[in-house]
């Protein structure tokens, strides 16, 4: 005996073809194999293969073969937007067009004249001693560290911390830097001015996943120590890095222990105690 229901009914297959199988007034031709993309479909297809990012996905012969079986196929200009802006990376912010330049004058120890804006408008023009780099991971910014030249200045008001966009032009300059070098000695950052967290995985779920907390602080250099099951997490950062470090810290909550040092736990109970008074009837 063979059963007969709505899904195999011949009547229902010709209703489902008639009103579900027609895109735009284009029947799809079901003959022709078990899948065989619209109009639209095929559209969307041919400009993403014409697109500049395609070789990123997809190697040259895949590539030139789906186009070839595309030859007659028309792009639609609507799909613009949708495939250069959706899910694109902000790299514009994360790269500053004087990064490279400036790391050479760095790396050759050569000194500059500078000419940058600061946030209130003003533009400056003057000569100095660039000596650190800084990205702020948080603000997915550039900063420039340097010393202004004047000998005759305090070295206090000598030191100058510069979002690197705000620079407009820099080029070298030849200025005798010893008057500098000893200043320049203590202000260059060291290795061992890095200081060390170490972090407890502590999960109150049995299913939360240790990757999660590898991933989150994967822009710091860390150290992972498994014993008996439990990981311990060492983050080496630089004491200008420590909000950013508690920030991922606090998404953790308390699955997460902070075991050293006590100026992170300190800050920690601290930001704790003022989020509590939020909370508590005065």
């Amino acid at each position: 005996m063979k059963l007969v229901n709505k899904l195999n009914d011949p009547d229902f297959i010709d209703r489902l073809r008639l009103t579900n199988m027609n895109y735009e007034a284009e029947e799809i031709a079901i003959e022709a194999g078990p899948f065989v993309p619209t109009n639209t479909e095929k559209a969307w297809l041919f400009y993403f293969l014409r697109h500049e990012d395609t070789g990123a996905f997809l190697d040259a012969d895949t590539r030139e073969t789906l186009l070839r079986l595309l030859n007659d196929q028309q792009a639609s200009p609507s799909l613009h937007n949708y495939l250069t802006e959706k899910g694109k990376p902000d790299i514009e912010r994360a790269e500053a067009p004087l990064v490279k330049t400036l790391r050479s004058f760095i790396s050759a120890e050569t000194c500059m004249h500078i000419s940058y804006q600061t946030n209130n408008g003003a533009t400056y023009n003057e000569e100095g001693i660039p000596y650190w780099l800084m990205y702020n991971i948080a603000k997915k910014r550039w900063y420039l560290w340097w010393l202004r030249h004047d000998p005759e200045c305090e070295p206090l008001q000598r030191r100058r911390l510069t979002p690197v966009t705000n620079i407009s032009a820099v080029s070298s300059l030849d200025i005798d830097k010893t008057p500098y070098a000893e200043e320049l000695e203590q202000l260059l950052p060291k290795y061992e001015d890095k200081r060390v967290a170490a972090l407890l995985w502590k999960p109150l779920y049995e299913n939360m996943d240790v990757q999660r907390l590898f991933h989150a602080f994967s822009s710091f250099e860390r150290e992972i120590v498994e014993e008996n099951g439990s990981y311990q997490l060492l983050i080496h950062y630089y004491p200008e890095e420590e909000k950013y470090l508690l920030s991922k810290i606090r998404l953790f909550g308390p699955h997460v222990r902070l075991l050293s040092p006590k100026a992170l736990q300190d800050e920690l109970i601290h930001s704790a105690k003022m989020a509590l008074k939020n909370y508590t009837k005065s």
